[in-house]
């Protein structure tokens, strides 16, 4: 279910947002513009301005873009900003990267923390989706449907599941997003050794595990399954199996006040997780080890199957036709790798604790800042608009492995030529399709205090995995610790 308690404040703040939004203020942007003759003339907050004759020379509106990225999809939206600018002599936009999505969360949290320090937000600033509630609730961004309040109006036309995650009281936040999923890699050539059918991977956690088991029997590999600690991969298996972690519905029907991590569907996957590692069949990645580590084990042939996100693909495709950066992946430049059945890998949906392919949106999510003039957020969104057309989402699954959430770039001819053409566009087809297999629904847990909650998470994990708990312990820990964050949450955040 999606919440609709509380939507009498949700759209009263999006009202006031767009009062402020729309009111030709004369606040001077980035650039230093005030709207006056020499400038840009004021806008609406949601479409550009179109200048008069004599504002046609203008210092062009800056719009600064806080962001985590690095590689492959830092180099594929430099791309695009550098082609915006080319097209829109008006705006300018900024990349800054903090490198990570903790770095980024970090500097976001600083600046929002009071009145004082929210001049320091960008125009624009890119967040993991786990944070949509607490983006609700922050004050400090402007909702996406204050200038696309209807979904059929939005130029973007993103899936309706993509929507829907960003989406908390019936107010869409999310102006873009950049979409991310779990998937299976896996060795074929390692399969085959085991006397297993590459062509029919595993579908279910089980069948991953009696997989894994095969593998090690079979000398193929010591620890065959390289899994990262990644709380947001429980998340993904609990609402693939219709399991919540917080009551209301995942946070989805009213803003969570007790955990619900407690549950029998929590308890078969702790215990899976907890045999898994007790056959030794695992390689645990703990969520400091650099960011790489999960697919060196794949390259290196120290595992047969990994768990890794789908933005790797490119990342993985390289190493298959022999271009592979050892670097990237955090291993010493000049690393040697096994030169037999390297290149034989592929990748799969995510095995789940029902069926392959379910689970949550994930991602990031770009937010325009009530930090900015209304020039600025009509720059901010025209930019957005930008990023999320056919092209540059094209583009960025092309360059960047990134699924389109436009649902009409799969559509596109430069698109279909590759994934219906090569090895690495069969491999960015099936990350597509698993992302358009979620519940619109369920989309995942809306949940205000996500670092805490998360860290109790990825405590269990560890304690379940590499230490002595057993799966119930570990899991009435983490019950308590995210029952404790959600309920002094609510209380700072009650219904008005």
């Amino acid at each position: 279910m999606i919440r609709r308690r509380g939507v009498a404040l949700a759209l009263g703040l999006t009202m006031a947002l767009v009062a402020g939004a729309c009111s030709g203020s004369s606040a001077p942007s980035e650039s230093g513009g005030t709207g006056g003759p020499d400038t840009q003339p004021p806008s609406n907050g949601c479409e550009l301005a179109t200048p008069s004759t004599t504002d046609v020379a203008a210092a062009p509106i800056q719009v600064t873009v806080w962001e985590p990225y690095q590689g492959r999809m830092q180099t594929a939206l430099e791309r695009v900003v550098a082609r915006y600018n080319s097209v829109q002599p008006r705006v300018k936009v900024v990349l800054d990267s903090a490198l990570t999505g903790d770095a980024e969360q970090a500097r976001f949290d600083a600046a929002a923390a009071t009145p004082a320090t929210t001049a320091n937000l960008p125009t624009i600033v890119v967040l993991d989706g786990g944070r949509t509630q607490a983006v609700a609730d922050s004050k400090v961004i402007v909702p996406a449907s204050t200038c696309t309040k209807n979904p059929e109006d939005d130029p973007t036309s993103p899936l309706p599941s993509v929507r829907a995650a960003y989406t908390v009281d019936e107010v869409h936040w999310g102006g873009a997003t950049t979409l991310d999923t779990p998937m299976l890699y896996l060795n074929r050539a390692h399969l085959t050794r085991a006397g297993l059918d590459p062509e029919h991977p595993p579908r279910t956690l089980k069948e991953l595990a009696d997989v894994a088991a095969k593998l090690k029997q079979a000398g193929v590999s010591s620890k065959p399954l390289a899994l990262p600690l990644d709380p947001v991969l429980i998340e993904n298996w609990l609402t693939g199996a219709g399991a919540n972690v917080v009551n209301h519905e995942n946070g989805r029907d009213a803003l969570a006040s007790a955990s619900a991590f407690d549950n029998p569907r929590t308890l078969e996957l702790y215990q899976w997780l907890h045999d898994l590692a007790a056959a030794g069949l695992v390689d645990a990645v703990p969520p400091t080890a650099p960011a790489g580590t999960a697919l060196a084990d794949l390259v290196t042939q120290t595992s047969s199957m990994v768990i890794a996100p789908a933005s790797a693909i490119g990342v993985v495709d390289a190493f298959v036709e022999g271009r592979g950066d050892t670097a990237a992946l955090g291993l010493t430049p000049g690393t040697t790798l096994p030169s037999s059945s390297v290149t034989d890998l592929d990748v799969a949906p995510l095995p789940g604790l029902d069926g392959p392919g379910r689970g949550q949106v994930a991602g990031d999510a770009w937010y325009v800042t009530t930090a900015s003039s209304p020039d600025q957020r009509a720059a901010a969104w025209d930019f957005l608009r930008y990023l999320g057309d056919v092209d540059n989402q094209v583009k960025l699954n092309l360059e960047a492995s990134v699924p389109p959430s436009n649902t009409k770039a799969v559509d596109d001819p430069a698109l279909q030529a590759v994934w219906g053409k090569t090895r690495r566009g069969h491999w960015l087809d099936t990350a597509y399709t698993q992302v358009t297999n979620f519940d619109t629904q369920a989309p995942g847990p809306l949940i205000g205090p996500s670092t805490p909650v998360r860290a109790a998470i990825a405590v269990s994990l560890e304690s379940v995995i590499t230490g002595p708990a057993t799966p119930a312990d570990a899991i009435t820990a983490a019950d308590k610790a995210i029952d404790e964050a959600v309920k002094a949450y609510a209380k700072a955040h009650p219904p008005s």
